[in-house]
This record gives structure tokens, sequence and C-alpha cells, in this order.
């Protein structure tokens, strides 16, 4: 496990560092307060930091990999649910539209992680996306996708 981590910590070494290069490319800040670079050189800078303290603890043999890390197959099955979901659900966004989808998509995320009943399962799964619709739509006038099927 020890290699594995060493390479991991490299990988998202190098990674910061490819995003610090290019931010730079990003215009700079402005008067009215920090530019677009601002926010890729804030994660540029997190990842080279974290990533070397991650690379000398297991270096050192100080890191310490948890108990029961590995998931079992259950908890497979369960992570390779969510990613076929999302997978499905941006290959749909623009066809079905948000709200629809995102429904959907809920509905089928809270049925597959969690032990409520039918009707709170429903009932989140309706709610959180009007809430997050009236948000984007409604307060900061972001248009979301409306599909072409129901909503064109």
């Amino acid at each position: 496990m020890k290699k594995g981590e060493l390479a991991i910590a490299a990988f998202l070494f190098l990674m910061g560092w490819w995003i610090l290069w290019q931010a730079t490319m990003l215009p700079h800040l402005s008067l009215s307060g920090p530019g677009p670079e601002f926010l890729p050189n804030l994660v540029g800078i997190l990842l080279v930091l974290l990533s070397a303290m991650m690379f000398v603890n297991t270096w050192r043999g100080s890191a310490v990999t948890p108990e029961g890390f590995i998931p079992d197959r259950a908890g497979i099955i369960r992570v390779s649910t969510m990613v076929v979901g999302l997978f499905f659900y941006v290959v749909l966004l623009e066809t079905v539209g948000y709200l629809v989808l995102t429904i959907i998509y809920t509905f089928y995320t809270v049925t597959a992680m969690s032990k409520f009943r039918w009707y709170t399962r429903l009932a989140l799964s309706v709610v959180i996306p009007l809430i997050f619709y009236q948000g984007f739509v409604g307060f900061l006038e972001v248009p979301l996708p409306r599909g072409t099927i129901f909503g064109a």
C-alpha cells in the first residue's frame, strides 16, 4: 500500500503544479477584487502543499491507513451504482432537463444509499431539487437545462 500512496501523492503534487501553470493563463487581479485566477491558484497551492505532506508522511511511515478502508462487496456495489447513475444523469441532462432528471436521480440516490420509507424518499426527491432549482433560476438567475422532452 505504501507504493500506491506514494504514487498518488506524487500524482496529486504534479496535478497541483499543472493547475498553477494553467492559472497563469487566466486574467489577474483587478481593482474590483480577485480575478478568475484566484480559485485555481488557491486549489493548486493547497494541492501541492497537502500532497507534499502526504508524500512525506507516507515516506516516513507515519501515515495510517484506517481499518476497513477497502470496501466490502456491498460497498463496491453501492459505489458502482452511484457512478452508473451519475453517468446517466450527465448523459441525459440536456435531453430530459434539470428538474425532471434531478428528481429522478435524487430518488435513485436516496433509495440506494438510505433506508428511508418510500414516502420520505419521494418527498426528499421532490423538495431538494425544487429548492436548488428555485435558488439557481429564481434567486441567482442562472438558466438550467429545460430539456427537449419535457420543457422545450
